[in-house]
């Protein structure tokens, strides 16, 4: 808008304009362009769009990240449905509609029982985000959970004491004042330090423990709900298995690839960010690697047929998930399904300011990242590209 408000400017002071050039097709779209920039009912639109897909980008940021947790998933479905609750003008009316019903549709589907148990289990939130309903009074929580612990530890008596725990835990009593302490006992600065729910758990216990609410704990927060850890598993693997590196066998591969995943990645210095990426040598250090004698060979081929053949399979199983995914009957262990907009209380701002935060954390993390690799030294240009200003 600037730039068109200053071409016209200069157009208006007998200049030639800067923007309608080039043969006569060219300033005719120019002219398109500049009149569709001028036309304010184009950027109301454009606000509107903005306020539409702007909690759907958040939503995707936060369930698509490799630390995501079932809880987050939860928070995630009741904050998007709450933030299109909002929505007032009747033009949102459709879009609302269409929102919150997919919402409702997809949760209706879920093991609604193992979400709802995530989040309680979360000692920075427990039942704040909800509202009172028999299912989370301590009877429909010992049911809940006493269901989960039978299906996650099939075979196992249920400890009578994870009735006892269950209270504890809500009341802060017993071993669990000192988790609660631990929780509460940093600054908003030093949060990243306990903010993993399955570490506050790990914190609780010794090794070897089973005690029996923090054993369930551990093992709901242990599930990924999403694929991002084995797309970046995968990646990991491309980036490390190249053409200048293919003798690598499996077990070196896979160590190699763990290694990489937890390994901080280190904070770039001025002068590394002023380095363009794209114009590095490409040149990729390799790793001594060893002539693989004839059973080496033979053993991997053997695993690569046994890995081919598992693949097929989870292929083949996730094909028919698809195909059965309209017919899927709802799995839950409480007296009857939940809809989002009965299982929270959207009076309660707690646990919407917290996901947020988390949301806007990852979002910033990116376009710090999208920053970085735009890094040129200060003053120079990349050869081929423009120094136009705005």
């Amino acid at each position: 808008m600037i730039l068109v408000e200053n071409d016209q400017k200069d157009m208006d002071a007998g200049k030639p304009s800067q923007i309608v050039t080039g043969d006569a097709a060219g300033k005719v779209k120019a002219q398109k362009m500049v009149a569709l920039i001028k036309n304010t009912l184009f950027w109301h639109s454009l606000t509107c769009i903005k306020l539409h897909l702007e909690p759907l980008a958040i939503a995707s940021n936060v369930t698509q990240a490799t630390h995501t947790r079932l809880d987050d998933v939860l928070i995630v479905l009741g904050l998007l449905f709450a933030q299109f609750e909002q929505l007032q003008d009747m033009a949102d009316e459709d879009i609302k509609a269409a929102v919150q019903s997919s919402i409702e549709r997809r949760w209706q589907k879920a093991d609604q029982t193992v979400f709802m148990a995530a989040v309680f289990l979360n000692p920075r939130i427990k039942l704040a985000p909800f509202r009172t309903a028999g299912w989370n009074t301590c009877t429909g929580l010992f049911g809940i959970l006493r269901s989960l612990y039978t299906r996650f530890f099939p075979g196992e008596q249920i400890p009578a004491s994870l009735a006892l725990d269950i209270r504890s835990y809500l009341d802060n009593r017993g071993d669990f004042t000192r988790l609660q302490a631990y929780v509460g006992g940093t600054s908003e600065e030093d949060n990243t330090m306990v903010n993993n729910a399955w570490d506050i758990w790990d914190s609780q216990v010794h090794d070897g423990d089973k005690n029996p609410l923090p054993r369930l704990a551990k093992h709901i927060f242990s599930i990924c709900p999403n694929s991002a850890s084995c797309k970046q598993l995968f990646s990991t693997y491309g980036n490390i298995l190249t053409k200048l590196r293919t003798r690598l066998g499996n077990k070196m591969l896979t160590c190699l690839s763990e290694l990489k995943i937890s390994s901080p990645a280190p904070t770039p210095t001025p002068a590394e960010s002023s380095i363009d990426p794209f114009w590095s040598t490409g040149v990729e250090p390799t790793l001594p690697t060893t002539p693989a004698n004839d059973n080496e060979e033979t053993e991997t081929e053997a695993m690569q047929s046994a890995a081919t053949s598992t693949i097929q399979d989870i292929a083949a199983g996730l094909h028919q998930l698809c195909e059965d995914e309209q017919d899927r009957t709802t799995v839950s262990f409480t007296d009857e399904p939940i809809e989002i907009r009965e299982l929270f209380d959207f009076s309660n701002t707690y646990w919407e300011k917290m996901i947020q935060d988390k949301a806007g954390k990852g979002l910033d993390d990116e376009l710090e990242l999208y920053e970085l690799l735009d890094l040129d030294a200060e003053g120079e240009a990349v050869d081929g590209e423009s120094t136009l200003a705005y």
